[in-house]
């Protein structure tokens, strides 16, 4: 145990620093009180402050990296992968060499925070030979948000990550629905983990990713370039809806949403009282979800339309809505 002195405090000191016979707290090093009582009869003294002391370092200071989860002495290895994978379908178990040194070479993006799946998809990615050396991602939550929809069962992305954890209620038995990927799964506390990933460069593309007939309780994803995404679990409607345009009446800009019962091509078109084409938003295949455009009272030619009536129609696949909305200036 080590105690530090207040801010701008120091202690010069001469010869052996260490004062085994003290009683703590102490300036000099743990003493034998703290191998002797019973709370710490498992300690084994591994340092003396013999003619020095100690220096605390930076994690990035430490020669060697981080990476090495499973302590070989050689970072960034599949084997890494495999024991980082096991912790988080297993938990804390995973680590059964030094569990606090493996916790701290999770941390393989470097940005401060361990047993992240940020720090996971960067192993991967180092695996692949697609990481950056040196790189320090911070932190910082991103501003993605991937809807994560379920429907039937099924589980859906409305795009792409490069790892997910589900975290099922009970006894699961989930389903990998997305090829290109490989899953683990493990079972404790009363809750299934299914780890969605790949040691081959591969990425969750929108789309069908899990199939699981169980409770499905949270999600946490990771952007395959470090991004931090956020899960939004959604429902899929079981028919096709189109909303009211939101705010109705607007200036300059509102947002058009919509509901698919399940993946189509979409167009949205706005049309003035002529019938005439104004604004087509072609939106490729969208999966089956909640999604929306915003149209910004801009014409093909990029500029603004007049005040007035106009309409707007969604068609996915065979399905065809349409409604009305008002723009003031």
């Amino acid at each position: 145990q080590v105690r530090f002195g207040p801010p701008n405090y120091s202690l010069a000191l001469r010869g052996d620093t260490t004062g085994h016979d003290q009683e703590f707290p102490t300036f000099t090093g743990a003493p034998n009180i703290c191998d002797s009582s019973a709370e710490f009869s498992s300690v084994t003294r591994v340092i003396d402050f013999t003619g020095g002391g100690i220096k605390v370092l930076c994690g990035y200071d430490i020669d060697g990296g981080t990476g090495d989860v499973n302590l070989n002495g050689f970072p960034h290895e599949i084997a890494d992968a495999v024991v980082f994978a096991n912790y988080f379908t297993q938990g804390k178990s995973a680590f059964t060499i030094n569990e606090n040194a493996q916790v701290f070479e999770s941390d393989v993006n470097r940005d401060g925070l361990f047993l992240t799946l940020r720090d996971y998809v960067e192993l991967l990615r180092w695996i692949t030979g697609e990481a950056c050396e040196f790189s320090i991602l911070k932190p910082v939550p991103g501003n993605e948000i991937v809807e994560v929809v379920i429907r039937d069962d099924t589980i859906f992305f409305d795009r792409e990550a490069g790892a997910a954890l589900f975290v099922f209620t009970g006894e699961a038995d989930p389903k990998l629905l997305a090829t290109n990927m490989t899953m683990s799964v493990g079972r404790r506390e009363g809750k299934t983990f299914a780890l969605v990933s790949s040691f081959e460069s591969e990425r969750i593309y929108p789309g069908t990713v899990v199939l699981c007939h169980a409770q499905l309780e949270s999600v946490e994803l990771a952007g395959y370039y470090g991004e931090m995404l956020l899960a939004k679990l959604a429902i899929a409607p079981t028919t096709f809806q189109l909303e009211q345009n939101y705010p109705n009446p607007f200036n300059p800009t509102t947002t058009i949403s919509y509901s698919l019962p399940h993946d189509a091509v979409v167009t949205v078109t706005v049309y003035n009282t002529l019938g005439e084409t104004v604004r087509l938003f072609t939106e490729g295949m969208k999966p089956a979800g909640r999604h929306s455009v915003t149209w910004d009272s801009k014409g093909q030619r990029g500029k603004h339309v007049a005040s007035g009536v106009y309409f707007y129609k969604v068609q996915a696949g065979e399905l065809v809505s349409s409604r009305k909305m008002l723009l003031l200036k």
